[in-house]
């Protein structure tokens, strides 16, 4: 099976600011972001795709009925599990915002960023285990499939398909719409695209 992983397109918080925590924020997509999910669906549209499969939040329904629109036949399930991490407390907040208001939070979750439960929120490991349920869940029906999500939960999948540190992982700044394409063959797992956005260039 083709398995598809692209991140949400822009939403006005993106623009705004990069480090700006969405979480699950339920933002609609900017102007720009509507743009990016048109060329998102037309760098696609000649892929097969049978299911895809999204997050419930707006900003990641609306990309994925762009992709759709190439893809009449293609089912759309929504799966509450893939939504963003929830930033609890931080939502909102940039790195910066977050340093001078909660600096002893900064710091604590520094250390130990995939353990540290946010006040209000969740950890990356509380995250994992409803992420990777989705993903095993997809891996099982053996269809070519799009997982349009969040970047966090996608990092997590990343962690999980290349067998990578997420330190590792999260050096690569996943922009919005940027598509990663792997082939999935029993348990062996082929790299055919990694974090590319050509689309919109």
């Amino acid at each position: 099976m083709k398995l598809i992983i692209t991140r949400h397109a822009q939403t006005s918080w993106n623009k705004e600011n990069p480090t700006r925590l969405q979480g699950i924020k339920d933002i609609h997509l900017s102007e720009e972001g509507k743009e990016q999910a048109k060329k998102l669906a037309i760098r696609l549209k000649d892929h097969n795709i049978e299911l895809i499969f999204t997050s419930p939040l707006k900003r990641t329904l609306e990309t994925a009925q762009e992709i759709k629109k190439f893809h009449s036949k293609a089912e759309i399930i929504v799966d509450k599990d893939l939504k963003e991490l929830n930033f609890g407390i931080l939502e909102g907040l940039t790195d910066k915002g977050i340093q001078e208001k909660y600096k002893e939070i900064w710091e604590a979750r520094e250390k130990d960023k995939f353990n540290y439960k946010i006040p209000g929120g969740e950890s990356y490991e509380e995250t994992e285990v409803r992420a990777l349920r989705v993903l095993d869940k997809i891996i099982k029906t053996k269809k070519d499939s799009v997982i349009v999500a969040h970047a966090t939960i996608n990092k997590l999948f990343f962690k999980k398909l290349l067998k990578k540190p997420l330190e590792e992982i999260s050096r690569n700044f996943f922009n919005n719409t940027s598509i990663s394409i792997f082939n999935i063959k029993g348990n062996d797992v082929f790299v055919e695209e990694f974090n590319c956005d050509k689309h919109l260039r």
